[in-house]
């Protein structure tokens, strides 16, 4: 190969790698709806504990199949493991499992980081049967135009050199390295055949100074040859 097709390949590997990069570790454009189950067979949230990205979707869904039927409701609360609803906090109206699966409700998380709690308190759901949730928002890399609501944690983890800035580096930091192999490989390539060439002379030349010593021996033996029978 050229160098030429190795920097073709270089340069799509790089793109590959980016495009992997933006769409599936730091995520995609498009955003996720998380599904909690409401009263799935009593008093509970399921998942009671949701992983989430700024700007995703939470939607509580009460129960279709359940088979012990109930009222619910979500309201967010001030902290885990207690039930004070928070003031200005979002609420739900209270439905009941085992119907169309129409009785439903969403959020929007706007937080950048930190957790939302919620719970139901209808018939003392939650000081009863601890029917409470958390919602987990894990820190984005990718920084949005929207600011932080009055129930955002403030990120503590710095402003030192991370992946989010070593990432800005990659698109030189990969072609440079690959770069590197392929000039490594094809020296050592230039070396194997260099020597190759060498030891193939050399074979060459012990093989025509075996014939050349032949010769001069046969020689030597016909001349001997002819002086005896003289």
């Amino acid at each position: 190969m050229t160098m030429i097709s190795y920097c073709i390949i270089l340069l799509l590997i790089v793109n590959i790698i980016n495009y992997t990069n933006e769409r599936f570790i730091f995520g995609a454009s498009a955003s996720v709806t998380n599904i909690i189950y409401v009263g799935d067979g009593g008093p509970y949230f399921t998942p009671s504990l949701t992983f989430t990205l700024p700007g995703n979707t939470v939607e509580w869904i009460w129960s279709q199949y359940t088979t012990v039927a109930g009222t619910y409701e979500v309201v967010q609360t001030t902290a885990h493991n207690d039930c004070t609803p928070l003031v200005g906090g979002f609420q739900s109206n209270s439905m009941t499992t085992g119907g169309q699966g129409n009785n439903r409700f969403s959020i929007t998380i706007s937080q950048q980081s930190g957790e939302i709690y919620y719970a139901c308190n209808l018939n003392n759901h939650c000081a009863n049967s601890s029917m409470q949730g958390v919602i987990r928002i894990l820190v984005s890399p990718i920084t949005t135009s929207s600011g932080p609501t009055s129930n955002s944690v403030s990120d503590s983890s710095g402003s030192g050199f991370g992946w989010d800035q070593l990432r800005k580096f990659l698109p030189i930091l990969i072609p440079a390295l690959l770069l590197v192999i392929i000039c490594i490989s094809l020296a050592c390539r230039r070396h194997h055949k260099k020597n190759d060439a060498t030891r193939t002379a050399s074979a060459e030349y012990l093989a025509g100074d075996v014939r050349e010593r032949d010769v001069n021996e046969h020689r030597r033996y016909g001349r001997s040859l002819r002086m005896s029978s003289l």
